[in-house]
């Protein structure tokens, strides 16, 4: 049987991805997802802020939300890894252009044009999504 918080966060448009700081504060990012077997990508480039978070602490919280990153549902704790991989980046990338059309390289090309863009692609892997309430913590993004 599959992971029905990973469908649910799957069918979702938009995610607000909620890395750490090393403080432990929660910063959330509205990010496009594509999922293939039993994880959801994220593309990103090197130089964001998530990818330095995530390589120092690889738990992550997600949730759907509108295009603007507000929560439109429940948060889930899962597990996220990058890989600068080329082919795995590729891979990536063609999911999120299947899945968005038209929408990706015109996103793509304003936020170049913006300089929001710095560094080489890098895919981001989230796994194991669980719904917040099963955890301790009470799952409050700081």
């Amino acid at each position: 049987m599959g992971n029905p918080d990973l469908d649910r966060l799957a069918a979702a448009r938009h995610v607000a991805l909620i890395t750490f700081r090393a403080d432990g504060t929660g910063v959330s990012t509205c990010v496009w997802i594509s999922r293939e077997g039993e994880a959801i990508y994220v593309l990103t480039h090197s130089g964001s802020g998530k990818v330095k978070r995530i390589r120092q602490n690889s738990a992550v919280e997600l949730g759907p939300s509108d295009g603007r990153g507000r929560l439109q549902g429940g948060l889930s704790t899962a597990t996220a890894e990058v890989s600068d991989d080329p082919s795995v980046v590729r891979r990536v990338s063609a999911l999120i252009r299947r899945r968005y059309g038209f929408r990706y390289p015109f996103l793509r090309s304003m936020m170049i044009a913006r300089g929001r863009r710095t560094g080489k692609p890098i895919a981001i892997r989230i796994t194991d999504p669980a719904p917040v309430s099963a955890y301790p913590t009470g799952g409050k993004a700081s």
